[in-house]
């Protein structure tokens, strides 16, 4: 993973301390610092507060049940109610909610039907 600091000019490699990229990735818009990724090697979502320099810390209690992650959102009015897409299998959507920054989720999905996507 890599990071800019000046709107895409300059690039400098981020710490990554695990194995494989990120699957997704998004950045709270009130405090930048704070980077949140999901790693499809098992990981699960982690958090960095040092904008994405090492110091990651693995947040997704509750999401044990979901078998990827591949959309991640938070919210731009209040921060600490993050929501994520996922797939139990192939035709069974998901969407997690965490309202206090991505330490505890809960499935949040009703009225989603098989035949709808998870895609935010």
């Amino acid at each position: 993973m890599f990071r800019s600091d000046d709107y895409g000019t300059t690039w400098t490699f981020s710490d990554w301390s695990y194995n494989t990229g990120p699957a997704s990735i998004t950045v709270n818009p009130k405090s930048p610092k704070e980077v949140y990724t999901y790693n499809n090697s098992g990981f699960g979502i982690i958090k960095s507060t040092t904008y994405g320099y090492g110091d990651w810390t693995t947040i997704s209690s509750g999401l044990e049940t979901a078998a990827a992650v591949p959309n991640l959102l938070i919210d731009p009015e209040n921060v600490s109610r993050m929501y994520v897409g996922s797939n139990h299998a192939v035709g069974d959507p998901s969407v997690y909610r965490s309202d206090d920054t991505g330490y505890h989720w809960l499935q949040s999905d009703s009225g989603i039907t098989t035949d709808q996507g998870v895609n935010f």
